[in-house]
């Protein structure tokens, strides 16, 4: 996946959160449905992706200061960043405030006039999955943090 790729499908302006979340949710969505962060990125109206077709990031990467925001934004996410709470769904104006009105998605934070999401009752499979993901995320994070007490008990240090 090229930035140019990313930007030309979805940006959220020059806002480095925002540019962020979105790509979380692109990353975190392929993830959820087994699909692949290509097919994901693809316009939904010719191409069968997930993003509304419009002006949004045509030229983007033509931009210095923009392109630093979106090429930040990609390594952040490739590192491992969660500031949407691992949402899948992103949406705007009136879907936004229906999606949060009805609990079809789960609503998670919004970003520069961006809603993030996860599935809801619209999408029981996606939302099952998305459960158990995170359902097993929180409990490996878990096991990690009770294990280093111990491997500090066993090496004779105190424990926090």
């Amino acid at each position: 996946m090229t930035a140019d790729t990313v930007s030309r499908r979805r940006a959220q302006g020059s806002n480095p959160q925002g540019t962020q979340a979105v790509l979380e949710t692109l990353v975190n969505r392929s993830m959820n449905r087994g699909t692949s962060i290509e097919k994901e990125a693809r316009w939904h109206e010719n191409e069968g992706g997930y993003y509304q077709q419009g002006s949004m990031g045509h030229g983007a990467l033509k931009n210095p200061r923009h392109r630093a925001v979106l090429e930040h934004s990609l390594e952040q996410v490739l590192s491992g960043s969660n500031i949407t709470g691992n949402a899948t769904d992103n949406s705007s104006a009136g879907l936004a405030a229906r999606e949060k009105a009805s609990g079809t998605f789960r609503h998670h934070l919004d970003v520069n006039g961006e809603s993030f999401f996860s599935p809801g009752s619209a999408e029981p499979a996606p939302r099952d999955r998305w459960q158990r993901q995170n359902w097993a995320a929180e409990t490996m994070k878990a096991a990690e943090a009770a294990k280093k007490p111990a491997e500090m008990l066993a090496a004779g240090e105190a424990a926090p």
